[in-house]
Formats: C-alpha cells, sequence, structure tokens
C-alpha cells in the first residue's frame, strides 16, 4: 500500500512539474513573438520613412 501511495505522489508532482513546464515556455513564447512583432514594426516604418 505504501508503494502505491508513493507511486501517486510521484505521478502528480511529476504532471504539476511538467504542467508548470509547458506554462513557463508558453510565457517565454509570448515574450519573443511580442518582441519580434515589436522588431518587425520597427523594421517597416523604417522602410516606408
Amino acid at each position: 500500500m505504501t508503494f502505491m501511495i508513493a507511486a501517486y505522489a510521484v505521478f502528480w508532482i511529476a504532471t504539476f512539474v511538467f504542467a508548470f513546464s509547458i506554462f513557463s515556455r508558453q510565457q517565454s513564447l509570448r515574450r519573443d513573438l511580442e518582441l519580434m512583432e515589436q522588431l518587425l514594426e520597427s523594421q517597416e516604418k523604417r522602410d516606408q520613412g
């Protein structure tokens, strides 16, 4: 019975770590996308002006 409880604990800890990892990578990608959009806008303004 102890092993089953330990297995469930490991499973849930791994699940939360994985979910946090995905969330953190999504935030990083969002920041990168915003930076790329800003760079693209500044490049377009420079090309027009």
